[in-house]
């Protein structure tokens, strides 16, 4: 967690140590036994990259980043998310191209990528996200 609020230059409160009291974190809701279940951090003005050991979330559910100014790529490791639902990243200011390993998402049901600066074609592994209801 320490990464994020490095990569985003924002200090939340919760956010300290390792790991953090979620029952007081800002923008997280975790699991009974302390694990993080999903991120919600719309529109705080993040303006770092998504860290790659955004991949350490290995419980996460539903990760919201939306309404920020977050540039860079989507990170390759996102695609470890495995539980993943939610993936909600739009309007920031992501380059680049959709990971290629999307589809190894499968929990996945809503993906949304829109008003970003991404670039390249989808990705054919996108047709394995049989969960998919909303893109």
């Amino acid at each position: 967690m320490q990464d994020c609020q490095a990569a985003w230059g924002q200090t939340f409160p919760g956010w300290s140590g390792i790991s953090p009291e979620c029952s007081t974190a800002t923008g997280l809701t975790c699991d009974a036994t302390g694990m993080i279940q999903a991120m919600q951090l719309r529109n705080y003005k993040l303006a770092g990259q998504i860290p790659s050991s955004i991949s350490n979330l290995r419980k996460i559910t539903y990760l919201e980043l939306t309404g920020n100014q977050l540039p860079g790529s989507i990170p390759a490791t996102v695609t470890a998310l495995s539980l993943l639902k939610y993936l909600l990243l739009f309007n920031n200011t992501l380059i680049g191209s959709i990971p290629p390993d999307i589809g190894s998402l499968t929990s996945l049901s809503v993906l949304y990528l829109y008003a970003n600066k991404l670039s390249g074609s989808v990705p054919a592994s996108i047709t394995q996200l049989t969960a998919l209801t909303s893109l």
